[in-house]
This record gives C-alpha cells, sequence and structure tokens, in this order.
C-alpha cells in the first residue's frame, strides 16, 4: 500500500476547548507576540506571553524557569506551587545572549 497524505489537522486550546488550529488562529498568535514585543523592556510578562513570544509551550518554559535556565521571578503561592513572571528586558537580553553564543 501506498503511503497515506492525509494529515490529523494541528490541534490548539481555544477557550478551554481543542480546536483545528486556523489561520485566523495563527494570526491571533502572530498579534499577541507583535503586542508583547512593543511592551517596554521594564514590563512583566506571564508564564503564557514568554511562551508566546518565544513560540515555546508554556510547559516548557515552566521547566526553564524552574531550572533556572530562564531569568524568572518566583511568586509563592503555597507550599508547593510557584508562579513565575518574567521581566521583559532580562529575557530579551537572555535571549540575545544564547543567540550569540550559539554562534560560537
Amino acid at each position: 500500500m501506498g503511503k497515506q497524505t492525509d494529515r490529523q489537522p494541528t490541534l490548539a486550546r481555544v477557550n478551554g476547548k481543542f480546536e483545528p488550529f486556523s489561520d485566523s488562529l495563527s494570526n491571533t498568535v502572530e498579534s499577541e507576540r507583535s503586542a508583547i514585543l512593543e511592551l517596554p523592556n521594564d514590563a512583566v510578562l506571564t508564564l503564557r506571553e514568554v511562551a508566546t513570544w518565544l513560540k515555546l509551550h508554556p510547559k516548557t518554559v515552566s521547566e526553564m524557569a524552574r531550572t533556572q535556565r530562564i531569568p524568572a521571578i518566583t511568586l509563592p503561592l503555597g507550599t508547593k506551587r510557584k508562579q513565575f513572571r518574567f521581566m521583559k528586558g532580562a529575557v530579551g537580553n537572555w535571549l540575545s545572549s544564547a543567540v550569540v553564543s550559539s554562534r560560537r
């Protein structure tokens, strides 16, 4: 039998439900990224905003913050749960230094 070329649609979470990823959703993500880039460097970003900016899954950014691979501010909530916040300028500097060091 030949290869099947039909692929499953990529799914995205929209309002708590998974729906096929559409061009309009892609445009929404890009407009969110543009809005984040226009913020001043002293702006405080949420985990989701940083994930959108870096085009990473929020769990990946959370793990990076937990292991101190990305500059983050930890907000303790209770005994085990933590929330992270990020200074846009610090993340931008970290990203720039990561790009420069990977070229060497």
